[in-house]
């Protein structure tokens, strides 16, 4: 009896230095001083490692776990795909840290309300960001309405853009494409009083979409609908002279990527690569009826509204770059996608306005995963799209709002 309760004895004695060994050898870590402040760290191979205060910034934000839970292996190897997840966590941490919104504490993905909902004038169309105030074209009032971005408060609006489609913010201005036959590039001083839009320049039939290459204006012009009428004006915002090219269907969307202007034709279903001189540079064939795309700094996300489709290009290598020959990188589908027609970018996420499904839909633009679709209110047609660096602002025409997301 005395016997056996010695060894029970033993045993439970041996169990328990056993288990406050294995409890002590996790509880132990290398430790050492960064900025003069003592910084300890789970594992046991680094104490005095010349790198010590990089590994520590490397474990604390996220970017590495080590090879165990108590080692990190600092002289292993790495390999290419160890590598890729090193990077890209890297780039998806200091987005995530380093934007605004983490800033300002919203980290929510994005949400419409009631609350958030702004009304401006009749049929709004394109819009745009200057930073602080946000600018919406309205065709039906041929306005522009101007709205804070900091608690969507309707401001004014200038009037006397005829049937005001495209937006830019250049050059300290605000400059809008209206009218039809002829179209017109319209203008105002944001920082004077609201009034009338000076005519800058005539343009071709139904001016659309806008954008700069920093110092020409470039706007697609739609022409008759879906004829071979369609052209590219370019303005000299100076002293309004116009360029036009022309051989095209009926463009829409454009944009400028640093380096090159990029447009579609709608009814073609091309993405055009021009020049400086507006002659084609490549096409790229992309969905069914392209409306307005998105450039996240390396791809072009390219909105297909009748097939339910974003088609993503790249263009950019991997310095930023311009490639010689760009190429459809996928095409995406699902997600929500409901006639699709604007893209836009915050810097992380692109999201779309889905026309017919009355809500957005986002992607993560690094790795292009699909982050959900979100519903608007029906009968809202989300139609265009821009980021003010906080928030997402989608027009409403079905309901003449302007949203914030």
């Amino acid at each position: 009896m005395n016997r056996g309760r010695i060894i029970d004895r033993a045993m439970v004695l041996s169990i328990v230095l056993a288990l406050m060994a294995a409890g002590s050898s996790r509880l132990r870590a290398d430790s050492g001083t960064c900025s003069g402040q003592m910084i300890a760290l789970p594992f046991m191979d680094v104490a005095a490692n010349p790198f010590f205060c990089d590994i520590a910034e490397a474990y604390f934000c996220g970017l590495t776990n080590g090879t165990s839970s108590s080692t990190y292996s600092p002289s292993s190897i790495v390999t290419r795909d160890q590598m890729a997840a090193f990077i890209t966590r890297t780039q998806d941490s200091a987005i995530r840290r380093m934007n605004r919104r983490a800033a300002l504490g919203q980290w929510t993905q994005g949400v419409f309300a009631g609350g958030a909902m702004t009304d401006v004038d009749t049929f709004p169309y394109l819009v745009k960001s200057d930073g602080v105030d946000i600018w919406v074209a309205s065709a039906a009032t041929s306005t522009v309405s101007r709205v804070r971005a900091s608690d969507g408060h309707f401001i004014e609006s200038w009037t006397g853009a005829s049937g005001a489609r495209g937006v830019l913010v250049a050059r300290g201005r605000i400059y809008v494409t209206g009218g039809s036959t002829p179209g017109h590039l319209y203008r105002f001083d944001p920082s004077q009083a609201a009034g009338d839009v000076v005519t800058v320049a005539d343009l071709e039939p139904y001016p659309d979409s806008l954008t700069t290459d920093g110092f020409f204006i470039w706007t697609a012009c739609n022409g008759s609908t879906f004829s071979n009428g369609g052209s590219i004006c370019r303005i000299n915002p100076t002293n309004g002279n116009v360029t036009k090219f022309s051989g095209f269907v009926s463009p829409n969307g454009i944009l400028y990527d640093g380096s090159n202007i990029w447009m579609i034709d709608l009814p073609a279903s091309v993405l055009y690569k021009l020049n400086t001189n507006g002659t084609i540079a490549q096409s790229i064939t992309v969905g069914a009826t392209p409306y307005y795309p998105a450039f996240d700094g390396t791809n072009i996300w390219v909105p297909n509204k009748n097939n339910n489709s974003v088609t993503v290009v790249r263009v950019k290598d991997s310095v930023g770059a311009p490639l010689a020959s760009a190429f459809v990188l996928t095409t995406l589908t699902g997600n929500g996608l409901d006639n699709p027609i604007c893209a836009s970018f915050d810097g992380q996420r692109i999201l779309v306005t889905n026309n017919s499904g009355d809500g957005v839909s986002l992607w993560k633009a690094t790795d292009l995963s699909p982050l959900g679709a979100f519903s608007a209110p029906s009968g809202s047609h989300p139609y265009g799209a821009c980021f003010d660096g906080v928030n997402f602002w989608i027009t409403l025409q079905g309901t003449n709002k302007l949203a914030r997301f």
